[in-house]
């Protein structure tokens, strides 16, 4: 856990670090309570301490891009809301509804939320019920699983909201995979013994 944690923080991506942060207070948190042990606490490098407090000084567009880029999601899904722009087209979709960051550049990556890109991409007969299917599984796991598989489920709901990788990097998309299919595969267990 803490190799994986360690490693985590050299994605650079705010939200994962910030859910792994929040992760761990919370089982320090447990775990003092459980046992009424002391823990220490890890001090945090600067160069992560930049990455998040760059945020509150104006100098990150990332909030203007993304929000560029939910609006990108909405044109495409209204130009073409059957059956979307095709999977894997969004950046090529951009050639049309271009954006710009602050600074001038056209800003070439997909909507950073797994849930408008599904629509985007796949449109409205194809990425509702996909997108159904997986917030069904993430419910049933959620509301039938241990507190380790909460964790679990929210994490996967805050990153898909504010992140596109699960769905477009090879590695992201065979973990988001794995993990719905460990999730849907723990709910059957618990059905089955009860």
């Amino acid at each position: 856990s803490i190799l994986a944690t360690i490693l985590i923080f050299f994605t650079f991506s705010r939200i994962v670090i910030l859910l792994t942060v929040l992760l761990w207070i919370g089982f320090l948190l447990k775990e003092v309570f459980e046992r009424k042990k002391v823990v220490n606490l890890f001090t945090i490098s600067p160069i992560f301490l930049t990455r998040f407090f760059n945020l509150f000084f104006g100098n990150d567009g990332s909030f203007t891009d993304r929000i560029e880029l939910f609006k990108t999601a909405r044109e495409i899904l209204r130009n073409h809301p059957h059956i979307g722009i095709g999977v894997g087209n969004f950046v090529r979709g951009i050639d049309y509804y271009p954006v710009y960051t602050a600074g001038g550049f056209m800003l070439l990556q997909p909507v950073h939320n797994v849930f408008l890109l599904i629509l985007a991409e796949y449109g409205i007969i194809f990425g509702i019920p996909l997108i159904a299917l997986i917030l069904t599984i993430l419910a049933r796991a959620f509301l039938r699983g241990s507190l380790l598989i909460k964790y679990g489920v929210f994490s996967i709901l805050v990153i898909a909201s504010f992140d596109h990788y699960l769905i477009t990097l090879p590695q992201g998309l065979l973990l988001f995979t794995m993990l719905l299919v460990f999730l849907f595969y723990s709910t059957l267990e618990k059905t089955k013994k009860v």
